[in-house]
C-alpha cells in the first residue's frame, strides 16, 4: 500500500531536484535545437568529415541531408476526415501481406520447488485479401531447470534466459515469415512487410558475455535475410529514451557535458517540429560504440 502522507513529503523534499533538472532540460533544448538548425544547413558530407571515423558520435546522416536545409520530412498526404484517411489505408495495404509477432515469458520458483519458465509468442499474419484467410496463431515452450541453471558458464540469471528465449523465438517466427515470402517479386506480389516489436539496434556494453552476443547474432541474421529475401522489417517502440541525435549534434558543438534531454524530449521541444501525422526526421545511420556487428562491409556504416 502507498502511504499518500509519505509520498506527498518526498516530492516536497525533492522539488529543488525536480526543478534543476527542469530548468537543465530546458536550457539542453534550446543549445541542441540551435545546433541542429546549423547542422541542416550542412550536407551528409560536410558533417561526416567534421567529425571523423571515431565512433560513439551517435548517429551520422545520410544523403537526405545533402541540399534540404532541414532534417524534417514531411508525410505528405492530407485527410479530411477519418474516412478518408481510411480510405487511404486500404488501398495502401489491399493485397499486401503484413506479419507479426509478440512474446510474454513467466518465471516461476516461489511456487514451485523447481525453477520452472515459459514463453509464448502470438503471431498476425494478414493478407489483406478477402479471398485469402488470415492466420493467427501461437507457440508455447517450458523451459525447465536444465534450460534455466545449467550448461552457461556466464552464469546468467534464469529470469534473463527466459528472455533470451522469447528473444530468439520472436526473431525465429518473423525470419520463417520472410522465408516464406521469398521471391514476392517473381510471383507478381506487392511487398510484404513484417513487423518487429522493439529496436532492430541491439546495443549493450563492453566486453559483451555470450548471453549479450546471442542477441546480437540472432538480429543481425534477421537483418540479412530481410536484405536476401527483399522483405522488409519494421522495428518500433513505444517509447524511445535514445540519445543519438542528441550525441551526434554534442559532438558536432564539441560539448563535454553529457546532455539531459533525449531525442524525442529535443524535437519534441521545437515548435512546428513534426508537426503533421507520419512525418518523420532524414534517415540517420547509428554510430553507437561497439555496433561493430551491425555494420555494412561495402559502405562501412550501420
Amino acid at each position: 500500500m502507498l502511504h499518500k502522507n509519505l509520498l506527498l513529503s518526498e516530492l516536497s523534499d525533492k522539488r529543488d531536484s525536480f526543478r534543476a533538472y527542469s530548468r537543465s532540460q530546458a536550457r539542453d533544448a534550446e543549445i541542441y535545437a540551435e545546433e541542429l538548425r546549423r547542422t541542416a544547413s550542412l550536407t551528409a558530407e560536410e558533417v561526416i568529415g567534421m567529425l571523423g571515423s571515431d565512433e560513439g558520435t551517435g548517429a551520422l546522416p545520410s544523403g537526405e541531408l545533402n541540399g534540404s536545409g532541414s532534417v524534417e520530412r514531411v508525410f505528405g498526404p492530407v485527410w479530411r476526415n477519418h474516412e478518408d484517411a481510411r480510405e487511404w489505408a486500404s488501398k495502401v495495404l489491399s493485397r499486401r501481406t503484413t506479419f507479426a509477432a509478440d512474446g510474454s515469458q513467466i518465471y516461476v520458483e516461489k511456487e514451485t520447488s523447481l525453477p520452472v519458465g515459459a514463453v509464448q509468442i502470438g503471431w498476425f499474419e494478414n493478407p489483406h485479401d478477402p479471398e485469402v484467410a488470415f492466420v493467427k496463431d501461437a507457440r508455447l515452450e517450458l523451459l525447465t531447470p536444465a534450460d534455466l541453471i545449467s550448461g552457461d558458464e556466464t552464469g546468467a540469471d534464469p529470469e534473463s534466459r527466459i528472455g533470451e528465449r522469447r528473444f530468439h523465438l520472436e526473431v525465429r517466427r518473423i525470419a520463417e515469415f520472410l522465408e516464406s515470402r521469398r521471391g514476392w517479386e517473381s510471383r507478381g506480389e506487392r511487398m510484404p512487410l513484417a513487423f518487429f516489436d522493439g529496436t532492430l539496434l541491439v546495443s549493450f556494453s563492453l566486453p559483451q558475455t555470450r548471453l549479450q552476443k546471442s542477441f546480437i547474432d540472432a538480429m543481425v541474421g534477421l537483418v540479412r535475410l530481410s536484405e536476401e529475401t527483399r522483405v522488409p522489417v519494421v522495428g518500433y517502440v513505444d517509447r524511445s529514451l535514445s540519445r543519438d541525435l542528441v550525441n551526434l549534434l554534442r559532438s558536432l558543438a564539441g560539448i563535454g557535458e553529457a546532455p539531459s534531454i533525449t531525442d524525442a524530449a529535443l524535437l519534441a521541444s521545437i515548435p512546428d517540429a513534426l508537426p503533421g501525422w507520419g512525418d518523420r526526421t532524414i534517415f540517420f545511420h547509428s554510430n553507437r560504440s561497439g555496433m561493430g556487428a551491425f555494420r555494412d562491409e561495402s559502405s562501412g556504416l550501420s
